[in-house]
C-alpha cells in the first residue's frame, strides 16, 4: 500500500524547508524501531499538495498510531486508485495541544521540534515497543516547560530541572491555571529537598489525568519540576527513574552548571551533566540533546559521552539533523544510549 504524510505548515519558511528531513529522520527511526518494511520514501507532488510518501504492508493498531504521533504529520493520507483518502480519524492526545502552544516567549523551543526530539528518544531507546505507555521523561534544563507539556500531550510522566527559581514558579502557577480553566482535576504540592554542599532546591509535584474517571482511579500522570542545578538531578529524582532524557541546550556561549555557581562553557556542562544524568536514566535509555552547531563541537560532544559510558548514534539519518535556525544558529541534535 502507498501512502502520503502532508506536513503541518509553518510561517517561519526556512524552518518548514528545515522540516522536511527532520520529518524523513524521525519517520525512518520509529519505523526501524517497529520493525516496520518501509519502501520507497520520497517527497512527491500530489493534487498540488507535497507529501512525504512510502509503501509498506497496511497500516493499522500500533504502527499507525505511531504515525498519528509523528511530529509534523499534519494528515496521513491512503492512496486508493488515483484518490487519496485521509486517515485521521483516531488520532488523538492524550491532553491538548494547546497546554503547549499557549505560551510565547522569546527563546522558546519550537513545539514541533520538541515533539520530535521527544519521538526520536522514546523509538531510539530499548522501551519503543512501550511507546504507548505512561513513560518517564525527563528535561533536565527545562526552562519554562515546553518538553513538560510536549510529554503530557503524549501521555507521558514528566519531569524537569531548572536553575531559574522564577521559571518553576511560572511553570506551577502556568499549569495551575490551564489545568483549573479546563475543569482538570489535579492535585498538588511542593517540597524542599536538601542539597549537600548545595544548599537547598524545591521540587514541585501536580498530578492530573485526562478525564474525571481516571483521576479518581488513580490513573494519573506525574509532573515534576525541580528548581535546582542539572547536576544535582540525582538529589531529585530517585536512580533509574527515566526512559528517556530530552533537553534543548540554551544558545549562549556562558551557563552557569558549577555547583558553586561558577559560568562554564557548554561542553565542560554536558560532560560533567552526562556523569549526573546517567544516575538517573535507565539502562537502554536515551539522552536527546539539541544544541547549536556554532558554539559547540559534535566531535567533542561525542567524546564526551562516549567517556561517560553511553553509546552515541551517529549512522544513518542520526548523522542529519543539522539545520539553520536563525543566522547565529545552526540547530543540531545529538542521541546517546545507556548501556
Amino acid at each position: 500500500m502507498k501512502y502520503g504524510i502532508l506536513r503541518y505548515p509553518h510561517q517561519n519558511k526556512r524552518y518548514f524547508d528545515s522540516t522536511s528531513v527532520l520529518l524523513i529522520n524521525e519517520f525512518m527511526i520509529m519505523s526501524s524501531a517497529l520493525g516496520l518494511d518501509i519502501d520507497k520514501v520520497a517527497y512527491e507532488t500530489v493534487g498540488g499538495l507535497e507529501l512525504l510518501t512510502f509503501e509498506t504492508e497496511i497500516i493499522e493498531g500500533d504502527a499507525l498510531e505511531a504515525i498519528h504521533r509523528l511530529s509534523s504529520n499534519f494528515v496521513l493520507f491512503q492512496f486508493v486508485g488515483e484518490a487519496i483518502v485521509p486517515m485521521n480519524e483516531g488520532k488523538e492526545t492524550y491532553f491538548k495541544n494547546d497546554i503547549s502552544s499557549i505560551l510565547k516567549y522569546s527563546g522558546k523551543t519550537n513545539e514541533d521540534f520538541t515533539s520530535m526530539m521527544i519521538n526520536v528518544g522514546v523509538f531510539s531507546s530499548a522501551f519503543a515497543k512501550q511507546f504507548k505507555e505512561p513513560l518517564n521523561i525527563l528535561d533536565p534544563m527545562c526552562g519554562r516547560g515546553t518538553t513538560l507539556y510536549e510529554g503530557l500531550i503524549k501521555g507521558y510522566n514528566v519531569s524537569g530541572v531548572e536553575l531559574k527559581k522564577a521559571e518553576c514558579e511560572e511553570i506551577d502557577k502556568y499549569l495551575k491555571r490551564y489545568l483549573k480553566y479546563h475543569k482538570y482535576k489535579h492535585e498538588s504540592a511542593h517540597q524542599t529537598i536538601a542539597i549537600k554542599g548545595s544548599g537547598k532546591g524545591i521540587k514541585y509535584t501536580i498530578e492530573t489525568a485526562d478525564s474525571t474517571e481516571n483521576f479518581k482511579a488513580k490513573n494519573r500522570r506525574k509532573i515534576q519540576f525541580a528548581n535546582g542545578n542539572t547536576l544535582n538531578v540525582n538529589n531529585f529524582y530517585k536512580k533509574d527513574s527515566f526512559h528517556v532524557i530530552v533537553t534543548d541546550v540554551p544558545y549562549g556561549v556562558q551557563h552557569t552548571g558549577g555547583s558553586k555557581a561558577k559560568p562554564v562553557d557548554v561542553l565542560t556542562l554536558l560532560k560533567d551533566a552526562s556523569v549526573a544524568w546517567k544516575k538517573v536514566l535507565k539502562k537502554g535509555g536515551t539522552v536527546v540533546i539539541s544544541y547549536n552547531a556554532f558554539t559547540l563541537s559534535k566531535e567533542k560532544l561525542n567524546e564526551a559521552f562516549e567517556a561517560s559510558g553511553y553509546e552515541v548514534l551517529t549512522e544513518g539519518v542520526y548523522g542529519d539533523f543539522e539545520h539553520w535556525v536563525e543566522q547565529a544558529v545552526n540547530r543540531e541534535v545529538f542521541v546517546a544510549r545507556k548501556k
